[in-house]
């Protein structure tokens, strides 16, 4: 199992991870499952895939669902929800009520906050920051510098 950060004891953890046959450019990927009841999320519930215990916060109720993969240093935190087989990498957050589904994938150094939803094959990329309580959908494709859209 892969180290924790220091202060994260297994009394604070909301999951853990379990080994898993998927692998991501080489690497191992592993299944995370919830050991405590949290929004509708149920101890026992298998999610997605993370590389580490640093792609998703043990605090607040995110989560990623059991097709999503979150990769290389992305972090789901703040409510945020990584669902079907959507994809965070690189240096992705997704965070504060945000959500990221379907076949989306979120790579570079992009941000997805603030209720925002992002669905469909849509592609987020860049130093991009995409926030707001909107949608976007189907087939886009973002990947410009600090770019905002609310």
């Amino acid at each position: 199992m892969a180290k924790t950060k220091p202060g994260i004891g297994m009394a604070n953890k909301k999951y853990i991870l379990t080994p898993s046959d998927v692998a991501f450019e080489g690497q191992p990927l592993f299944r995370i499952q919830a050991v405590i009841d949290f929004g509708s999320v149920n101890a026992g519930d298998f999610g997605g895939l993370v590389q580490s215990e640093y792609n998703l916060s043990h605090t607040s109720n995110c989560w990623i669902t059991y097709y999503a993969k979150a990769v290389h240093g992305s972090r789901v935190s703040h409510n945020a929800w990584l669902m079907d087989h959507a994809q965070l990498r690189d240096q992705a957050v997704l965070c504060d009520n945000a959500a990221l589904w379907h076949n989306v994938v979120a790579k570079g150094t992009a941000q997805i906050c603030e209720d925002m939803n992002v669905c469909g094959c849509t592609a987020i990329g860049g130093s991009i920051i995409v926030k707001g309580a909107c949608i976007i959908n189907s087939n886009k494709e973002l990947m410009e510098h600090i770019r905002r859209y609310s």
